[in-house]
């Protein structure tokens, strides 16, 4: 896994959980992983009922977007067939709608730990988490 930094053209959020931007509005703890495509980075999170494993995420990317990717040990590891995709880590995501905060924090045991400089372009350059309070935690 290469930490290169890539070329950031541009950044993209991806949720896979849409419909579970917490009902209630009751804090919920989400999965992350980062990917760099093609110079892009990528920050696709999901619940943890839909995604327990960040390796889901990446299935789940992988298959909406056509890059081709395999079962290393399923449900922990998957592995992209892409020269221009690479996984750059994961961690964990706390989205509180009621306080207007995310917490960023944690690794992906099968991917590693996400770069915080990662991480902190993304959300400079994605509006998705606009107008919450965003805590990083290294």
């Amino acid at each position: 896994m290469s930490h290169d930094t890539p070329n950031r053209l541009s950044a993209l959020v991806v949720n896979l959980s849409p419909e579970s931007d917490a009902v209630d509005n009751s804090p919920e703890a989400m999965k992350f992983v980062v990917i760099d495509h093609g110079g892009r980075l990528v920050l696709v999170h999901g619940s943890l009922k839909e995604y327990p494993y960040h390796a889901s995420l990446i299935h789940e990317y992988c298959e909406s977007h056509d890059i081709a990717a395999a079962w290393l040990k399923k449900p922990d590891v998957i592995e992209i067939f892409h020269p221009e995709v690479a996984i750059r880590g994961g961690g964990w995501l706390e989205f509180d709608q009621n306080a207007r905060r995310v917490s960023i924090y944690g690794f992906s045991t099968a991917y590693g730990k996400y770069l915080a400089s990662d991480v902190r372009h993304i959300l400079q350059s994605s509006n998705w988490f606009a107008g919450y309070r965003i805590t990083l935690k290294s």
